[in-house]
């Protein structure tokens, strides 16, 4: 089998003894992540994303009561991820709900990974999550991009574009702005308030300057 990088065996063992999970079976999950992850075709979901989203979970530990939880969420809320499909979510929710029934952890955490994946695709928590602050913070995370400085936010779009690279530039910048638009009118893009403190002003900044540029004739990504 191909190597895994030391951090992710690490994490990923860390959570698999945690759950008392098969080790052999563990093991092929481990590989599938690090395979999924990897692949040619992606160039922000990647295990580097991965890894960012796990220093946050990390830095805001004493914050979140199921640690466990919201790192398998981590692990497997981008597993699938196809540019030619819209529900990539829900298909990576279903994936990581059933490589969990698979490794024997009980069916409320397989359940609620689901419920957690599952909200990626709007980035709203959904009425089973209300009031929910892991999940919460999860989205945050996710999302946490948006508010990166200018530098990190313009590498980010340009990634998200490679990805994209089979749809012609006018379809893609039309999908964006709409994007963009939508994502602005919303009273909050952050659903805790210390990333709405420390992420929202520059997470707007970035979103309108990028929607300028979008709107330029001579900007190209």
């Amino acid at each position: 089998m191909i190597a895994v990088d030391p951090w992710l065996q690490e994490k990923w063992t860390g959570l698999m003894t945690a759950y008392k999970a098969d080790p052999a079976l563990a093991d092929k999950c481990l590989h599938e992540l690090f395979r999924k992850y990897s692949s040619s075709g992606r160039h922000y979901h990647t295990l580097v994303h991965i890894r960012t989203l796990l220093d946050y979970a990390d830095a805001f530990r004493s914050s979140l009561a199921d640690l466990q939880l919201v790192t398998a969420a981590i692990l497997y809320h981008d597993i699938i991820y196809n540019v030619w499909r819209t529900d990539n979510e829900a298909r990576s929710a279903a994936l990581a709900g059933k490589r969990f029934k698979d490794l024997k952890v009980s069916a409320a955490v397989a359940e609620k990974l689901q419920l957690y994946i599952d909200a990626t695709h709007l980035h709203c928590l959904p009425p089973a999550l209300t009031g929910d602050q892991d999940a919460a913070f999860f989205l945050d995370f996710d999302m946490a991009i948006l508010g990166a400085s200018w530098p990190e936010y313009l590498n980010y779009i340009r990634q998200v574009r490679k990805e994209y690279h089979i749809y012609p530039e006018m379809l893609y910048k039309s999908g964006r702005r709409k994007f963009l638009q939508n994502s602005l009118r919303a009273p909050v893009l952050f659903h805790t308030p210390e990333f709405r403190q420390s992420h929202e002003a520059q997470a707007r900044a970035n979103m309108e300057k990028e929607l300028e540029l979008l709107l330029s004739a001579d900007f190209s990504l």
